[in-house]
């Protein structure tokens, strides 16, 4: 019961942040501006306009409803919930829960909408408009009406109930067990194919979603390294002729230069996404394939469940504010890790001005203090660079 009682209070804790973290993400990109400052020093608001950032808060928006889903389900459920220590509700509650935790179905979605951006931009070169034109408004709806019809269904048919120790309302048969042994338990009284709803609703999606996850990675990163090593090889002979032509030598240190920033960066960011996905989501597969296959689940992927699932809207918000806090790297190099972190959150998102951190500047001594010149050359490129995305 201790070991119950621990593992629903890391969840309640984990699904807290990351509700916030979705939470502060969503803000963020609504109110957030562009990074360059326009002709009369302003800043224009960029929000929903890109289709980078409004899928990004599709993203927020599926976790904190999900999170929320989860903060409420213990409480939700049936008090007469066996071992259910925190209990306090009845039906209706938990299908209300459980209608929100439904909702937990878009995170993978989004994730993969989001992979088939970067594959877009860079596998097909496809334009943002061009994006946002063929295919971002249909990936849109589907979500959308695939998640609402699902939550819909799954609550009028009576599929959604407390699940054991009254951790979830999930689409789960009741009484807990009436699906597997019908004379100890009793035979079902709601959701009796709830499993197998479940199944075509919730773990499909999710089980799909791994898959053509892992498929456009392999790909995107295939393509990326293809791509590099083309253009260095174009770039090294047309160097090699012009020098050949007026008797020069090519540096060394300029051939082995292959990095072309925006391909892969763009990967870079991608790959980041989608490990935060497959950290929050393998301990649930795991524990699906062990209840098919073996009838049980382990009883320590309850506890890494409760720990990693709940945690996507932290992970993703450190991702997204990562071109954030690699500009304030570059402007201020003598800041760590944490305190750029710490800063961009402090100032909505954004990497504070160069005259918040002045101050300090002037108390470094000289020769610490960066070329301003070349650092606002290398900042204007980190801004160019990003804002393709």
């Amino acid at each position: 019961m201790s070991s119950l009682r621990d593992s629903q209070i890391i969840r309640l804790t984990t699904a807290s942040i990351s509700c916030f973290a979705s939470t502060f993400m969503a803000l963020m990109i609504y109110f957030g501006e562009d990074s360059r400052p326009g002709r009369n020093g302003s800043r224009s608001l960029v929000g929903l306009q890109l289709p980078y950032t409004r899928i990004i808060f599709g993203l927020a928006i599926s976790d904190i409803i999900q999170s929320l889903g989860i903060l409420i389900s213990p409480f939700a459920a049936p008090s007469d919930t066996p071992e259910a220590i925190f209990a306090r509700g009845n039906t209706r509650s938990c299908e209300f829960a459980g209608f929100l935790l439904s909702g937990a179905v878009a995170v993978p979605m989004y994730t993969v909408l989001l992979m088939f951006y970067f594959f877009c931009r860079v596998r097909w070169k496809l334009s943002k408009i061009e994006f946002a034109k063929r295919y971002e408004k249909y990936g849109h709806g589907f979500i959308i009406l695939w998640t609402l019809i699902g939550a819909l269904f799954s609550t009028i048919n009576g599929d959604i109930n407390a699940s054991r120790y009254g951790s979830l309302c999930v689409m789960h048969p009741y009484p807990i067990g009436c699906d597997k042994d019908p004379d100890i338990y009793g035979e079902c009284t709601r959701g009796e194919h709830s499993i197998r709803n479940a199944a075509i609703l919730q773990y499909g999606p999710v089980c799909i979603s791994f898959i053509l996850l892992v498929a456009m990675l392999i790909i995107l990163i295939w393509t990326v390294f293809r791509e590099e090593r083309i253009l260095h090889i174009q770039h090294l002979t047309a160097l090699r002729r012009r020098n050949h032509r007026e008797g020069n030598v090519v540096p060394q240190q300029l051939e082995q230069n292959g990095s072309y920033p925006l391909t892969r960066e763009t990967c870079i960011q991608a790959c980041l996404y989608i490990s935060a996905f497959l950290l929050c989501y393998i301990f649930i597969l795991i524990n699906v394939i062990s209840i098919f296959v073996l009838g049980d689940h382990p009883r320590w992927t309850f506890h890494a469940i409760s720990l990693f699932w709940p945690s996507g809207g932290l992970f993703n918000i450190l991702i997204y504010i990562r071109p954030k806090v690699m500009k304030l790297k570059v402007a201020h190099p003598h800041l760590g890790y944490c305190a750029r972190v710490l800063l961009v959150f402090l100032f909505g998102g954004e990497a504070p001005a160069q005259r918040y951190l002045s101050r300090r500047n002037r108390r470094m001594s000289s020769q610490d203090i960066p070329d301003q010149a070349a650092q606002a050359a290398a900042i204007n490129d980190f801004d160019n660079l990003f804002l393709q995305l």
